[in-house]
């Protein structure tokens, strides 16, 4: 075997050491994983728990939220699919950073709107920055002033046009409520369309006051303030929501009262309670429901239940034979306990 000349020699030690340094490398990363894998586990769990808890609950505010806007907006007759990069964008808006970040140009918005970005966007309001570097048009030299940002009344009174935003991408000026609220017929105006917007800056005149005094605008204006009123005080559609399920928890509680105490007046007289007809207007329909029918006449709710109930004779009454017996059975285990009790 031929010895290794000196250069063959040095390029082996050369490439003995690289390896060593590669090994040295995956052996250091490897480690300081396992010390942060060991750090971590000293965490308690209390902690882990409430974090988990926390982004649980964030996600269900936010699950909410988007129901209760969603509601909101399903009133106006028009409704809206959120898209997944609007979500996300939405979902990221709970943090001041990225509310920071976030470019409120209407042209960055997309479409369609998800009801937490909706809300995101009211709750943030309208920017009307007057000292923007308004684009001026190419034909005529003319540009977007913002005078047009407030309006005077013929008293001599100022207003406002907090309606109005300008965006730097499209170079166009648009209706803020409207992008929002707008239904389809609204959409034929230039200052509702998302892709490009009113720049026509020769006919704002009358093209703005025109726009500003149509119903369809009104009816954006005011879908607008009103979400924003309830968004400040407190009381979304969630409130008005909770209202609700308690009313119709608290008609059913009153329908069962009135259920039991007829069933236990007619087991205290000894009284059948079913004749040979269930419809509660017959003659023959037994004690029980012309007991319910009088009482009725002095409870405007159960009243209400029984119309309804005769309108729509599919629904839910409480009224059955099978409620009777089911209701008649849970009695007599009651009584029966008792019995056994004093024994």
């Amino acid at each position: 075997m031929s010895k290794k000349s000196g250069a063959q020699n040095r390029k082996l030690k050369k490439l003995r050491e690289e390896e060593n340094q590669q090994l040295a490398a995956t052996w250091k990363k490897w480690l300081s994983k396992e010390e942060k894998t060991a750090v971590r586990s000293t965490l308690t769990p209390i902690s882990e728990v409430e974090e988990g808890l926390l982004d649980e609950t964030n996600e269900e505010k936010s699950e909410i939220r988007d129901e209760i806007v969603h509601l909101s907006l399903s009133q106006t007759g028009e409704t809206s699919t959120a898209d997944s990069n609007t979500l996300s964008v939405s979902k990221e808006l709970n943090t001041k950073e990225s509310i920071a970040v976030f470019d409120f140009d209407p042209a960055t918005w997309k479409r369609p709107y998800s009801p937490s970005f909706i809300a995101f966007l009211v709750e943030k309001g309208t920017e009307q920055d007057k000292d923007a570097d308004f684009f001026s048009s190419e034909k005529d030299g003319r540009k977007f002033s913002p005078i047009w940002y407030q309006k005077i009344m013929s008293n001599g009174e100022i207003v406002k046009r907090d309606w109005l935003i300008y965006s730097k991408i499209k170079k166009s000026i648009f209706c803020f409520p409207c992008l929002l609220f707008g239904t389809s017929s609204t959409r034929s105006s230039k200052l509702v369309d998302p892709e490009c917007g009113f720049s026509n800056w020769k006919k704002l005149n009358p093209k703005v006051p025109l726009h500003e005094n149509s119903d369809e605008h009104r009816n954006s204006y005011i879908q607008w303030k009103e979400l924003e009123r309830r968004l400040k005080s407190g009381q979304v559609i969630e409130s008005d929501l909770e209202k609700s399920i308690q009313h119709e928890k608290q008609k059913w509680r009153n329908v069962l009262r009135a259920v039991v105490n007829v069933i236990l007046y007619c087991a205290d007289n000894n009284l059948a309670l079913r004749g040979s007809s269930n419809n509660i207007n017959d003659q023959n329909c037994g004690v029980f429901l012309k007991t319910i029918k009088l009482i009725s006449k002095h409870d405007p709710e159960l009243r209400i239940h029984i119309d309804e109930s005769i309108k729509h004779p599919g629904r839910v009454t409480y009224f059955s034979n099978t409620i009777q017996n089911e209701i008649l059975s849970l009695l007599y285990r009651q009584v029966k306990d008792v019995i056994i009790q004093e024994i």
